[in-house]
This record gives C-alpha cells, structure tokens and sequence, in this order.
C-alpha cells in the first residue's frame, strides 16, 4: 500500500479525528479523570485546551505518544515510514 501524501493525510485526519462543534473534550470527561488529563498535559507542556476539539479515541492516542515523544523517539522513524 502507497502512504497517501501528507495534505490528504491531514484532511483525513481533520475530517474523523475533530469534531466541528459541541462540548469541549476537556468538559465532556467525567469529573473524576479530568485531574489526570490535566496531570497529563501539564507535564507534556500541551495546553489542554489544544485538546479540546479532539475526538476522545484520537485525544487518546495523541495522549499515549507524548511521553514517547519526550523520551527522544520520532513518529518519523516509525514502522511506516521505515518500511
């Protein structure tokens, strides 16, 4: 399978990963895990409103690369870039 060239990438990414309207991902998350997110995105130097647009399921994986990310590894030199 050919990789789709990045703008194509990134219009998909924008059409099924943000939502246009409605609650705020940092509003719409239950009280108990809003503490964590905060934790979460204080130590990543995100703010979390820059979350706030985000589908939770993509909020999540973006989540999961950020201390990857702060440990040195670039998603560049990923499996799908390298194969």
């Amino acid at each position: 399978m050919v990789e789709p060239d990045t703008a194509t990438q990134q219009r998909v990414v924008a059409a099924k990963a943000f939502a246009a309207a409605g609650t705020p991902l940092t509003q719409a998350l239950p009280a108990n895990y809003r503490p964590a997110f905060a934790k979460a995105m204080g130590e990543a130097g995100v703010p979390a409103a820059a979350y706030d647009r985000m589908r939770p399921w993509f909020a999540a994986v973006t989540i999961s690369l950020l201390p990857v990310q702060k440990l040195g590894y670039d998603p560049a030199n990923g499996p799908e870039k390298v194969l």
